[in-house]
């Protein structure tokens, strides 16, 4: 499917869901919107639940491997735009995630003032 859509991961990943027509069809009537447009307004609820968590996990893939992640913007290019695959060269952002537990300095230090 990526061949047939330029490399786009996610019109790639709604083809493999939906089919290769359905997106065809989709394109004709809404190929001029950004990706994020199309996405949210793809009919079958199920392949546009399915492309949000193949595109929102390729980033948390990406940051669990490398440490740092590339954007999920910089994958959803526009229709009609190849796109290239990241490679180890490829820029990335450090990702910083609100579930990892605080430093130990930080904890020692929030317990000992709450103690007060």
């Amino acid at each position: 499917m990526a061949d047939k859509f330029q490399g786009s991961p996610w019109l790639a990943s709604a083809a493999y869901n939906a089919g290769e027509a359905p997106v065809g069809r989709w394109l004709d009537a809404r190929g001029s919107l950004d990706p994020d447009f199309f996405i949210e307004t793809i009919p079958y609820k199920e392949t546009r639940e399915y492309v949000g968590r193949v595109l929102a996990f390729s980033v948390i893939y990406d940051w669990r491997l490398n440490g740092k992640a590339v954007s999920l913007a910089s994958r959803m290019p526009r229709i009609g735009q190849a796109y290239a695959a990241p490679t180890d060269a490829t820029p990335r952002k450090g990702v910083v995630c609100p579930t990892e537990p605080a430093p130990a300095t930080a904890v020692a230090a929030g317990a000992t003032g709450a103690a007060h």
